[in-house]
């Protein structure tokens, strides 16, 4: 059996080739890694991307590494607030890929550019909001895994609010418009809380529940449905104006479908580490 893996900005999604999916078993292969990149992008440095709309910094740059044994990504998320409400960000990625059929591949991924308008407050009786447009570029090779070879634009908005003196809660709704030759169009929801850590009161700690849902594309091919919970730990404390973050995706649902027939693919345990620094 063969299989495909296209990694994108923050993550990968195995593409499922010859013959076709009711010939697909899960004995045979790792099936689905992780669930489609912005999904990642957006769930990874959602803490980060909070903090810095609040508009009290002007420029934003971080670091993230991500590893889910088959895919390894350093990841670079920069950002630049116009005004107090306009923002800009860019997600440079650079990508390594094994395979059990083919050399390990590296390379620059997909890069990805956006605009968002932000406002509010944690605090405030309508709490942040941030709404987010971003287009994802084409710059991953893909011959060699490192991109899809096709555009994609998302639109996604999160909202977060103080809910007393510890805890914090925060949603974010997403929708990608794909290309329907590769991949269908997606959409992702996701719902969490933190509290400072019960160990250490400079530490942040986040549960998230994530569902995403890509359909089938043209081909009724591809079709793929994931549920995750994501614990994240961040500070802020131990490096002023460095947000440093560690966390894990735990997978409870992956499934794969393809021309009427839904399997069960293997769950892989995501993890990822991050770094950044606001400037004034």
């Amino acid at each position: 059996m063969k299989k495909i893996v296209v990694a994108t900005t923050l993550a990968s999604v195995a593409l499922l080739a010859e013959p076709y999916m009711p010939h697909f078993s899960e004995e045979n292969t790792d099936a689905v890694i992780v669930a489609e990149q912005t999904t990642v992008n957006d769930i990874t440095v959602s803490n980060v991307r909070s903090d810095f709309a609040l508009g009290t910094h002007t420029a934003m740059a971080s670091a993230q590494y991500i590893n889910n044994g088959d895919v390894s990504i350093l990841n670079i998320p920069v950002g630049y607030n116009i005004t107090n409400n306009i923002g800009l960000e860019a997600n440079i990625p650079f990508v390594q890929v094994k395979s059990d059929f083919a050399d390990t591949q590296r390379g620059i991924g997909d890069i990805s550019v956006g605009m968002n308008y932000h406002f509010g407050s944690y605090k405030s009786a309508s709490g942040l909001h941030l709404t987010t447009l971003r287009y994802k570029s084409t710059s991953g090779d893909e011959e060699k895994g490192l991109g899809t070879g096709k555009a994609a634009y998302t639109l996604s908005h999160s909202f977060t609010k103080e809910l007393g003196a510890d805890f914090r809660g925060h949603a974010l709704a997403s929708y990608t418009f794909n290309d329907e030759e590769v991949l269908g169009d997606s959409y992702n929801v996701m719902l969490g809380a933190s509290r400072p850590c019960l160990l250490n009161d400079k530490l942040r700690t986040n549960v998230k529940f994530a569902y995403f849902n890509m359909k089938e594309n043209e081909y009724e091919m591809n079709g793929i449905t994931t549920a995750d919970v994501w614990l994240e730990w961040n500070t802020q404390s131990l490096l002023k104006n460095v947000p440093l973050g560690f966390g894990v995706k735990i997978p409870l649902v992956n499934e794969i479908s393809s021309f009427g027939t839904t399997i069960d693919a293997d769950k892989t345990v995501l993890f990822y580490l991050s770094a950044g620094s606001f400037f004034d």
